[in-house]
């Protein structure tokens, strides 16, 4: 077997674990100042890994598991009880913490990258309003 099933609730630790990377990847976009270049590629890459290396596995996974379909086990199964022994808890929660970073980091770069379009879009024009009412 790919990993031992150590918990049962694998796809609901994944659920409950996206606020928290949520909150990661906002505090990480919001400190850190220049995201051009390379850095623009490390919250979708984090999202990407989340995503196809963590919670597609712990589909399939839970799938096998419960002895049904992967769409199925995505509505109900054992890796959505909250008792019992576990089922992929450790993996649910890896998965629910890079999958709500990398999402809420990639949202708000994209947001700041509006923003700074927009500015540049403006271009020569005057953006400090309180400098235009003074010089007229």
């Amino acid at each position: 077997e790919f990993l031992p099933p150590s918990s049962k609730m694998g796809l609901a630790a994944s659920m409950l674990s996206l606020p928290v990377g949520a909150i990661v990847g906002c505090v990480c976009v919001h400190v850190s100042g220049d995201w051009s270049g390379w850095r623009f590629w490390i919250f979708p890459s984090i999202l990407l890994v989340g995503l196809l290396g963590m919670f597609l596995p712990l589909t399939i996974l839970c799938a096998r598991y419960d002895g049904t379909s992967v769409w199925e086990s995505l509505q109900r199964g054992e890796c959505w009880s909250t008792g019992g022994d576990l089922s992929y808890y450790r993996l649910g929660v890896a998965a629910g913490i890079f999958i709500g970073t990398g999402l809420t980091g990639t949202f708000l770069l994209q947001c700041k990258g509006g923003d700074a379009q927009a500015e540049e879009a403006r271009g020569d024009g005057v953006t400090d309003y309180g400098a235009v009412s003074e010089g007229v």
